[in-house]
């Protein structure tokens, strides 16, 4: 896959649930058991509010190519993201904290990240 490609399709990932989020905080985070109230759901929409700028990041990076500063920035920071919500979401779901569901959470976060570091490895 050409990295034009890996950064559009996070985009197209990353909008739709990060505008879930945005909307609708209980509802989407429940799902996945996660139990907020009305304070959470603030916490929510500001995390949905970030993963819709990171997609947005990426659509407009897409047409970078490396070894550019920018787009090695943008790289590193989706990394680093994953990497970290990997762990923060793969320890309550590995101790059942949150249902089943989360896994795809986990499993995304793990090929996201292995995708990125991939990119800024390639030469």
């Amino acid at each position: 896959m050409k990295l034009k490609s890996f950064l559009l399709l996070t985009a197209i990932i990353y909008l739709p649930f990060g505008l879930m989020m945005l909307l609708f905080p209980l509802e989407l985070f429940g799902f996945y058991g996660f139990e907020l109230n009305e304070a959470g759901a603030i916490l929510g929409r500001v995390v949905g509010a970030a993963i819709i700028g990171l997609g947005l990041v990426n659509y407009f990076a897409r047409n970078e190519d490396l070894p550019s500063q920018a787009i090695r920035a943008v790289l590193i920071g989706n990394m680093v993201y994953h990497l970290i919500d990997l762990v923060t979401v793969g320890i309550p779901t590995i101790e059942g904290v949150v249902n089943a569901w989360t896994w795809s959470f986990v499993g995304l976060h793990l090929v996201l990240s292995l995708g990125f570091g991939y990119f800024l490895l390639k030469k």
